[in-house]
């Protein structure tokens, strides 16, 4: 499932890519650049990085990390809420 969801993120990213590039700039070369260079690197930083995972820590061991992470910056997250400070501060007035 996970490989079918990264081809379908990749079409999408890659189509997007044809449209998107517009916003930034109207350079005709600047766009060439954009649309063959950076789904390359993506695609290549993917793969390196999957495999550097895969050898130091398995997936789980990832999955595990990333759990605790993301639970940790919920929890920083609400209770910066709580206390109304940083962007928060709206919630005090």
């Amino acid at each position: 499932m996970g490989f079918v969801l990264g081809l379908g993120v990749t079409l999408l990213i890659g189509l997007g890519l044809q449209f998107g590039s517009g916003v930034f700039t109207k350079d005709i070369n600047v766009k060439h650049i954009i649309t063959m260079g950076v789904p390359i690197l993506v695609s290549v930083a993917s793969i390196g990085s999957l495999f550097g995972l895969y050898i130091v820590a398995g997936f789980v061991g990832i999955w595990f990390a990333l759990s605790i992470f993301m639970g940790l910056r919920a929890i920083a997250g609400i209770w910066r809420m709580g206390t109304g400070t940083g962007p928060w501060s709206f919630l005090r007035k």
